[in-house]
């Protein structure tokens, strides 16, 4: 009988979210992705999806939102001190995913 280990099935799920954003954004900004080709675009959107798994964000459309937001501003973007709202708003357990992505874009945009 074939068993499937944890850190198998886990990587699976990495691999499979990975791959996930990697087409929709390369197929929804184009431009933006063919600039960075040169710059290991699978391993950029793999921290993301590591990264973006520390804070609950494990389900593909908020991957990809993510993901999107740490490719526009910079990897590891949380982490800077002037980003220091948007790490509150990831940590906050109260938050559901799609809450702490949608709290962070409203106050990039709105400046609120």
């Amino acid at each position: 009988m074939l068993a499937i280990r944890r850190e198998q099935l886990e990587e699976l799920e990495v691999k499979q979210l990975q791959d996930g954003a990697l087409t929709y954004l390369r197929a929804t900004f184009p431009e933006e992705t063919d600039r960075m080709e040169g710059q290991d675009l699978p391993g950029l959107v793999r921290k993301g999806v590591l990264a973006g798994r520390q804070y609950g964000i494990t389900d593909q459309f908020n991957v990809i939102r993510y993901v999107h937001l740490m490719l526009s501003l910079s990897p590891g973007f949380e982490l800077k001190p002037e980003m220091a709202w948007a790490l509150s708003f990831l940590r906050n357990t109260r938050l559901n995913p799609e809450e702490k992505l949608d709290l962070i874009l409203e106050r990039l945009v709105f400046g609120h």
